[in-house]
């Protein structure tokens, strides 16, 4: 799988020295092959990041250095491929299980990006480890440390995945 960024060569040259590593151990995370060859990166003025539920594009800053802008754009295209794997498992979902596995997703998706000692090392300093992120989404943030536990104690991500749903 790779990444490919639309209007912005520097973000595509930092992306491109962890593309491969980032891909790779993601696979052998979660056990789950990617569901696109190619994922695109649109850029825009006023979005952060935004995933997209399992395609193949997600949005980003264009307005970030662009070494520190890996760590939310792997954020954001690691939920989508999450989102390819709940489908896959659980199938359609209405929408009070979609809420519920959007938390689920946010929180898996910090866990692995930080707690994965390969993956972590990916970031730049800024960007690096668990504790700083989801301050956006109060309800998630003290969810996140139950996760961790959880995350930590499992022998792989299918468990942990199943375990934290009972959340």
């Amino acid at each position: 799988m790779k990444v490919k960024f639309q209007g912005n060569e520097q973000y595509q040259v930092a992306w491109d020295k962890i593309n491969d590593i980032f891909v790779k151990r993601v696979e052998e995370i979660t056990k789950f092959p990617w569901q696109h060859k190619i994922f695109k990166v649109e850029l825009s003025d006023t979005i952060t990041g935004m995933t997209t539920y399992g395609y193949d594009f997600v949005t980003r800053s264009k307005n970030e250095d662009p070494f520190d802008q890996c760590r939310l754009t792997a954020h954001e295209i690691l939920m989508s491929h999450l989102w390819s794997y709940i489908y896959h498992h659980f199938g359609k979902l209405n929408k009070e299980e979609e809420k519920k596995f959007w938390a689920l997703n946010e929180i898996s998706t910090l866990c692995i990006l930080a707690l994965d000692p390969i993956l972590n090392k990916l970031w730049t300093l800024k960007t690096k480890g668990f504790n700083q992120y989801l301050k956006t989404y109060p309800d998630l943030y003290k969810l996140k440390y139950k996760f961790k536990k959880i995350y930590l104690s499992s022998p792989d991500f299918k468990t942990y995945f199943l375990t934290a749903l009972t959340l």
